[in-house]
């Protein structure tokens, strides 16, 4: 065959050693299609004879049988041309099995384990080779813990994992990554390329490195040892697993070993090492039914628990909360929240204590304990709250720490300390309040705001007889009338006005006052004068402080306007707004839901358009039949107008509020946030020029963190720029940059992912009114580890042990990893591999042939003068 092949011009180098070669048709004849062609080529050459047997006589007979000849042969070689004769071979090729380890990388990984009795050290001891002593002194996580038993004896393991196939190393939490390959002991790097060089097809697996190989190995990110040994033999090669980190914010096992079945396509899987703790955080995907797949693909699963199995002992201050900015000398909650495993009903002591910071946010002085409170923790281990009530009569910033005394026996990463920073301001907030009629809202909001310590309020009741005195901390005796003098307030709040004490000038003195002094402002409408007061000319300027866009009223009844709901709709809370500083009732969730959910409904709402850009919709009707283009009608949005916060109210009714907990504490409490809300656009003068709202100011590491920007220039008009640049700080120092890019006029997103553990700050720096001065806009945020991770970590080797007989394979503690290499099958795979046909007609050698011969039938008809 090999010598066919060579007469017919076919390069046989091509042809790999040991390959059976394989003849074949391109263009196969079949059936009667086949007798047809013979038949068809037999006439031809029939036809080819009788047309030159009948030729002159001048040619000799032997001539014509020549040429005739030549022409038959010249026809047949075409006809097999026609056929398309090919040559393929056939390979007989090894592929070389995957052994895959896959180490948990989730938080819970990161974890330090007590180990307090004989019988659960005694696996580490054996495994590590550390001490008792050493490992109680200084517990190492659980991923330390696997990073020694696989680099132990210069990765004596990991070499025995990959005398059964080539080891690819990858961690998992949320989903897997290639951490470190290594190629299997004793074979050749580039044989699988070879065989996929027998199909055409590029290489498909990693680029794994074999043992002795040391310029392969570091590719890896493996240093080899080049230090020669006093014989002079090359020392073997250092095999270490890289450095590896336990931050994934979910342990998800079932699309792990999912992801790993997937990864190598085409190439066998002798198993998969599970290095786990057996806790899976995943609600809806069980790694049973993972298993089961892998064992129906012949891919075992051999599972390796690493962890404490006794329930860890632990009291964790899992959250700390207060205001970022209180009053001085206005009491301010501060609320703890404790949970705890293994320490039913013991009584335990919480300290606060308080700190001065200075400019830079540094601490000053020494710590003052503020107040020590007894807790006794419940059976269930479950959240429990406890809150401190505090004053501070200085003006300043000041940190306030929560701390717990460590326990006997209890685990090491237990969080006993947390740490909240609070701005004490100085100022009362002034405010004006302006109402049309002396309704409930007015009476009840008014004598609330003179009682307040820390408002000072001036009340301008339009229908007041104009020879009693206003109401108020300071009474007035007129309304305020300029620009310089509503600038002395800091809140200015209009309950339903009646228009006609107003003119042109007001509202642009009122316009200047929200933009260029920062001032707050809220309009309540109501029933009695809305209608008439926005239809009014004179007072059309102040549709530009409002958040929000009317309809045209003077298009709509009056009836409509005015008219009340016999029904009780109740308030749709806007669930991504609960967090808002002026619907936080209680600072967990599931609690400032619930206290929503029972306020009271209302009877009357005024009709908008829609909201302007940047707005933060609060509450909305649930009625929906009142729904709006946008989606159900607002209620309560608010927004910046320049510098100042601005709040539209489109229901009254509030009062109704007062019966809702104890002595009004609702209604009193949103009342008294409304107005510090629209305050502080003036009394802290770094958010003048823009706020920062991250949806909430606790994250867990791995939260998607959007951010919003709402952003004005010099001018206190919406910023636009093509994007602004936010420097994210954390506790430590570490800082990146993060674009933000506009998606509205003055409001610039972005996102991130929560991280750094701690306090974290987020900063954008605006040009300032004057040239070379700068102004920054900040928030600050918490970033924890999630608890879904730590709800139960103990090691669960009943899980590890059930998943890998699901498989077909097998459990093993962590001293003894070692035979777990005996235990994988050999699932190397010798397969046919069968090359692509190569046409044998499509060379030099044929096309010589057939111009030779037409050549020399065409002399020898010109040599015997034929036609």
């Amino acid at each position: 065959m090999y010598y066919l092949l060579r007469i017919s011009g076919f390069d046989t180098s091509r042809i790999p050693d040991g390959a059976e070669t394989r003849f074949a048709w391109g263009n196969p004849q079949v059936s009667w299609m086949a007798l047809l062609y013979l038949a068809l080529v037999a006439g031809l050459a029939y036809g080819v004879f009788y047309l030159y047997r009948r030729e002159l006589d001048t040619c000799p007979r032997w001539a014509r049988l020549t040429l005739a000849t030549i022409r038959v042969g010249i026809l047949l070689l075409l006809a097999l041309v026609f056929l398309n004769p090919t040559v393929a071979w056939v390979k007989k090729t090894e592929f070389e099995p995957y052994v895959v380890l896959l180490i948990d990388g989730s938080q819970s990984f990161g974890k330090v384990d007590s180990y307090l009795d004989e019988t659960s050290i005694a696996p580490v001891l054996a495994a590590t080779g550390r001490t008792a002593e050493s490992i109680r002194a200084k517990p190492p996580t659980r991923l330390e813990i696997a990073a020694d038993i696989f680099n132990k004896d210069n990765g004596a393991i990991l070499r025995q994992l990959a005398s059964r196939g080539n080891l690819k190393v990858m961690t998992f939490a949320s989903k897997t990554s290639d951490v470190y390959s290594l190629r299997r002991e004793g074979k050749s790097s580039d044989a699988k390329t070879e065989s996929e060089k027998l199909l055409d097809k590029p290489a498909g697996g990693a680029n794994l490195p074999a043992l002795g190989d040391n310029s392969a190995l570091a590719t890896s990110g493996v240093a080899p040892d080049a230090a020669a040994t006093s014989d002079g033999k090359t020392p073997p090669t250092l095999v270490q697993l890289p450095p590896l980190s336990a931050t994934g914010s979910s342990t998800l096992i079932a699309k792990a070993i999912r992801e790993t079945l997937k990864k190598m396509p085409g190439s066998p899987i002798a198993g998969i090492v599970l290095v786990s703790d057996g806790q899976d955080t995943a609600k809806d995907d069980d790694p049973l039914a993972a298993a089961d797949r892998a064992g129906l693909q012949k891919t075992p699963l051999f599972t390796v628990g690493v962890g404490d199995p006794n329930k860890p002992k632990s009291i964790t201050l899992t959250d700390f909360y207060a205001d970022e900015q209180v009053w001085r000398s206005d009491p301010f909650e501060m609320q703890a929240t404790v949970q705890s495993q293994g320490f039913d009903k013991l009584e335990i002591e919480i300290e606060l204590t308080e700190q001065a910071l200075d400019a830079n946010g540094t601490p000053v002085g020494s710590a003052t304990s503020i107040e020590r409170r007894k807790l006794t923790l419940n059976e269930t281990g479950g959240p429990q709250k406890i809150a401190f009530k505090h004053a501070q009569k200085k003006n300043g910033s000041y940190v306030y720490t929560a701390q717990i005394p460590p326990q006997k026996d209890e685990s090491p990463d237990a969080v006993n300390i947390k740490t909240v920073n609070v701005k004490v301001l100085e100022e009362k907030a002034r405010v004006l309040l302006i109402a049309g009629a002396p309704t409930w809202e007015y009476r009840l909001v008014s004598g609330l705001y003179i009682r307040d310590p820390t408002i000072d309020v001036s009340c301008w009741l339009q229908s007041m007889d104009p020879e009693m005195q206003q109401e108020g901390n300071t009474p007035i005796a007129k309304l305020p009338f300029t620009y310089e003098e509503l600038g002395k307030y800091d809140l200015i709040m209009m309950f339903d006005p009646e228009p006609e004490e107003f003119n042109e000038a007001w509202f642009a003195a009122l316009k200047k006052y929200v933009a260029d002094r920062a001032g707050g402002f809220l309009y309540m409408a109501g029933p009695k004068y809305s209608s008439r007061f926005f239809s009014t000319a004179r007072t059309q300027a102040i549709k530009d402080v409002l958040p929000v866009t009317l309809t045209d009223v003077n298009a709509m009844e009056l009836e409509s306007l005015t008219a009340k709901s016999n029904r009780e709709w109740p308030l749709s809370v806007v669930p991504a707004e609960l967090d808002h500083p002026v619907m936080r009732f209680d600072t967990d969730a599931k609690t400032n839901r619930d206290r929503w959910e029972k306020m009271p409904g209302i009877f009357w709402s005024f009709p908008l358009k829609d909201i302007k850009p940047a707005s933060h919709v609060l509450l909305e009707h649930s009625d929906i039949d009142l729904r709006t283009p946008r989606g159900p009608r607002p209620l309560l949005v608010t927004n910046q107008y320049g510098g100042g916060r601005t709040a539209f109210m489109g229901f009254n009714g509030t009062w109704r509020w007062r019966r809702v907990g104890r002595d009004a504490e609702y209604f009193n409490k949103y009342w008294v946030q409304m107005c510090r809300y629209l305050v502080e656009g003036k009394l802290l003068s770094s958010k003048r020029r823009g706020t920062i709202d991250l949806g909430g100011e606790k994250f867990h590491v791995g939260d998607q963190i959007v951010i919003k920007a709402n952003l004005t220039d010099a001018g206190f008009r919406p910023l636009e720029e093509k994007k602004v640049v936010a420097k994210v700080a954390d506790a430590k120092g570490n800082a990146f940059n993060l674009d933000l890019k506009p998606s509205a006029s003055g409001q610039f997103t972005g996102s991130m992912i929560g991280s750094s553990l701690g306090k974290n700050r987020i900063t954008i720096n605006l040009p300032g009114e004057k040239t070379g001065e700068a102004v920054s806009v900040s928030k600050d945020f918490d970033v924890e580890v999630s608890r879904i991770e730590f709800d139960d970590s103990r090691l669960n080797r009943g899980k590890l042990r059930e998943w890998a007989e699901k498989s077909g394979g097998k459990y093993f503690d962590i001293d003894h990893v070692s035979e777990i290499a005996a235990n994988i099958p050999d699932r190397t795979e010798t397969q046919p591999l069968i090359s692509k046909p190569e046409h044998l007609w499509d060379n030099s050698h044929v096309l010589i042939l057939l111009v030779a011969l037409l050549t020399i039938e065409w002399a020898a008809r010109k040599r015997f003068k034929l036609m």
